[in-house]
C-alpha cells in the first residue's frame, strides 16, 4: 500500500505531512496514535520513534521535517521545492523558522482551544500568540515566490509547513 504513518488527526505536524502526501499523491496507509492516551509515549510507538513525536514514517523512523524532506528526495514529482540550490536553501530555512517560530506560538492558541473549557483560555496570551505568528507569516510571506502554487518549483513545501498551524489558530 506504499508508506505507513503513524500520526493523529488532530497533529497540526501530521497535516503537513498529509498535505504533501496529497500534493505529490503518495500512495500511504495511516496509523492512528491515541495521543490523548499517551501511546506515543509508550512502547511500541517509542520503538518506532525514541523522542515520541507525532508523525511517524515508519519506514524510517522519520518525523514532520524530515518526512517533507524523505518525500522530495525520493518522489521528486510534483516538485514542492525548487531546483536551485539558492531557493532550496531558502525552504529548508523557512522550513526550520515555520518549526521554531510557528508551532509554539500555534501551540498556544491549539492547545486551550483543543482540550480547555473557553473560561479556562488566556486570552492575553493567546493575542501575544497569534501577533507573532502573524509577524512570522508577513516575513514569510514576503520572501516566499509570488507565483502561483500549482507552478514547479514554486516553493510549496514551506507553506504545507506554515498553513497546517495557520488554519488553527483562527
Amino acid at each position: 500500500m506504499g508508506l505507513k504513518l503513524h500520526y493523529n488527526p488532530l497533529s497540526t505536524f501530521s497535516r503537513r505531512v498529509l498535505i504533501a502526501f496529497a500534493e505529490k499523491q503518495v500512495p500511504h496507509q495511516l496509523v492512528v496514535v491515541d495521543m490523548a492516551a499517551r501511546r506515543h509515549r509508550e512502547q511500541p510507538y517509542l520503538s518506532l520513534n525514541p523522542y515520541g513525536r507525532v508523525p511517524t514514517l515508519e519506514e524510517d523512523g522519520f518525523e514532520s521535517t524530515a518526512i517533507l524532506n524523505y518525500l522530495e528526495a525520493t518522489r521528486p514529482a510534483p516538485p514542492l521545492v525548487p531546483a536551485d540550490a539558492r531557493g532550496r536553501a531558502l525552504v529548508d530555512m523557512h522550513m526550520k523558522l515555520c518549526d521554531l517560530q510557528l508551532t509554539r506560538h500555534a501551540g498556544t492558541i491549539i492547545f486551550p482551544k483543543r482540550f480547555l473549557p473557553k473560561e479556562r483560555w488566556n486570552a492575553a496570551t493567546m493575542a501575544e500568540a497569534k501577533a507573532e505568528i502573524e509577524k512570522h507569516l508577513a516575513i514569510s510571506t514576503s520572501s516566499l515566490p509570488a507565483r502561483p502554487t500549482w507552478l514547479p518549483n514554486s516553493s510549496r513545501l514551506p507553506r504545507c509547513a506554515t498553513c497546517h498551524s495557520w488554519i488553527f489558530c483562527h
